[in-house]
């Protein structure tokens, strides 16, 4: 594949009022800095909630360096992201805690921007005191900031994360030179190439190696005894956000939507919808059978452990699949962007300053200072390897086994243009749940994929008053 430069497709406009502030820079600029902006809040503590995963522990392991020179301390709890976005919600309802920054999923961004759960961040960007002058908002990844950060034209958050959604494969199975034989002898054509990138082309060609790849304990793959059974593939539908976001990946994929730019639920809107749900319940035969009660905790525990071949991923979960400590999997995984369109959901993260945050200018320090190249640089390896922004993303990251096919795929994406525009609607939250009801119902072979589909759209039509 040919590939046109990171930058070229990072060129345009993220936020036209957000842009404008951020060409606001005196000619004084260079005497900023971050110690006499946190002056006075010295003495103060930020209380922040975000998932218990990689990104989130890289943010706190480099909080110390924040404190040393702000004095100011960061105080973290950590939880199951479904979890903790619903406390984070409750909390806005009743007031009952509070936090001074928020892991929100950015497709609640609607909800919460609709609401008013947030502190306009126009506030911090504006005012000279806080705002650090090389801190640009051109600096994101356009589509990656609107998605974050943006709610009808006005800034409500800034950009925490960014999970491209991707596939991993075992690429040195696929290199094996008799399992390439065998699988050219049964389907009359050639395994993919293994490599760091791969190409799987469509869903029927998933379809095959996930068959293929199947194997009973006591069978052979790659040459060697299996003392398990492997699988071709996952296909987790417990009700949970698993199940949610791995069909949302695939519909994407396949030129599907939830709600249209217009606002429109669209799941019953030609066949992309069914024909995802179809697919993922076909694959529960190459699947683990205890997929009723799969997430990605399992998925990742299951690859790691050598006896899934084949999966749809996230940037965190696939920086522990790639830990040689822990997993037969690392050094040995190909990344491969989703069959048909290639279209990938990214699962992209806001920092919100609610209006309850009792220290909202130190949190819009933190956030500042820990979004900052030069942190991003030194937290991206510890974890945080789901940065938005563009010059980190483009940056040789072949020194570090443990994110360099992560950050490799995700280039492609944004080299292709692949990144799904999501449309932000008030109601995705409800949605969530609708589907995640029906999915798992249908993974449960309580309904058929045609009926968990239209019970999908009747309910959210419902819903949204449509």
């Amino acid at each position: 594949m040919k590939y046109r430069s990171l930058m070229q497709i990072f060129k345009g406009t993220a936020c036209t009022t957000c842009l404008a502030s951020s060409m606001l820079v005196s000619s004084g600029a260079q005497a900023w800095s971050l110690e006499e902006a946190a002056e006075p809040y010295r003495g103060t503590e930020i209380n922040v909630i975000c998932e218990g995963y990689p990104p989130c522990y890289a943010l706190r392991d480099v909080s110390p360096e924040f404190t040393e020179r702000t004095g100011i301390k960061v105080n973290f709890e950590f939880g199951d992201l479904l979890a903790i976005a619903q406390r984070m919600l409750a909390e806005q309802l009743t007031g009952s805690e509070y936090f001074d920054g928020m892991q929100v999923l950015s497709y609640h961004l609607g909800l919460f921007g609709e609401q008013g759960f947030y502190t306009p961040l126009q506030k911090f960007m504006d005012d000279p005191k806080l705002r650090d002058p090389n801190f640009k908002v051109e600096d994101f990844v356009p589509a990656l900031f609107q998605q974050s950060s943006v709610y009808n034209g006005t800034q409500v958050a800034l950009p925490f994360q960014y999970l491209a959604t991707f596939g991993v494969i075992r690429k040195d199975i696929v290199a094996d030179p008799d399992e390439r034989k065998a699988f050219k002898a049964k389907y009359g054509r050639e395994l993919p190439e293994p490599g760091l990138i791969m190409e799987i082309e469509s869903y029927d060609q998933w379809r095959d190696l996930a068959e293929f790849f199947t194997r009973k304990k006591g069978e052979t793959l790659a040459g060697k005894v299996l003392e398990n059974d492997v699988y071709g593939t996952s296909a987790p539908f417990k009700r949970h956000l698993t199940v949610f976001w791995m069909y949302w990946a695939t519909l994407v994929a396949n030129g599907g939507e939830i709600f249209d730019v217009n606002g429109n639920v669209a799941t019953d809107k030609g066949t992309a919808a069914a024909d995802s749900l179809q697919w993922l319940l076909d694959m529960r035969e190459y699947a683990p059978p205890s997929y009723r009660e799969y997430t990605w905790d399992e998925q990742y525990r299951d690859f790691c452990a050598g006896l899934i071949f084949m999966t749809t991923f996230w940037p965190d979960a696939v920086y522990y699949l790639e830990d040689s400590n822990e997993c037969v999997s690392a050094g040995n995984i190909g990344y491969f962007v989703l069959p048909n369109t290639h279209r990938s959901m990214p699962f992209v993260y806001s920092w919100v300053i609610p209006p309850t945050a009792k220290n909202p200018e130190g949190s819009y320090l933190l956030m500042q200072w820990a979004l900052s190249r030069d942190i991003q640089e030194k937290a991206t390896p510890m974890g945080w390897i789901a940065t938005t922004r563009a010059d980190v993303i483009s940056m040789d990251w072949s020194g570090h086994p443990q994110i360099h096919g992560d950050m490799a795929i995700k280039r492609v994406i944004a080299d292709n243009d692949w990144v799904y525009d999501l449309p932000h609607h008030p109601a995705l939250i409800a949605a969530q749940d609708i589907m995640m009801d029906e999915l798992s119902a249908a993974g449960a072979d309580k309904i058929d994929a045609s009926t968990a589909i239209k019970n999908m759209a009747d309910r959210t039509r419902k819903a949204v008053g449509q």
